[in-house]
């Protein structure tokens, strides 16, 4: 708030609306949104990044900010993406993201794939 106040926008501003505050995603206090997204979708990378600054750790840890979800209308969640990826300009993620829409149209009548982790390629 303090921010916000002072910094940017400055000049005194108290927004009117309710703020987010800090989620842990990880660790003995992890929010249980998180946990449950996790627990939906398996990690897209196995590898865990040093130093560790909570506890437990697990494999499925989001491993670093940006990862994303893409959930269904009905909450459960669809996949998980990699940090790396773009939403705007990745292809993988615009055509499920559009499949997901044509369902919802009823363009398509096969039901939602299984909670999936999204691998963008290298290279």
């Amino acid at each position: 708030m303090n921010g916000l106040k002072h910094v940017r926008p400055g000049g005194g501003f108290v927004p009117n609306f309710p703020l987010a505050k800090k989620t842990d995603v990880n660790g003995q206090d992890e929010h249980a949104m998180y946990k449950y997204l996790k627990s939906m979708c398996p990690s897209v990378e196995r590898r865990v990044y040093t130093p560790i600054l909570y506890s437990p750790v697990y494999t499925e840890d989001v491993k670093w900010n940006y990862e994303k979800f893409l959930i269904g209308p009905d909450g459960r969640p669809i996949y998980r993406y990699a940090q790396t990826v773009e939403p705007a300009t990745d292809a993988q993620f615009l055509a499920d993201v559009k499949a997901e829409l044509d369902k919802l149209k009823g363009h398509s009548q096969q039901p939602s794939s299984a909670p999936n982790a999204r691998i963008p390629a290298v290279g």
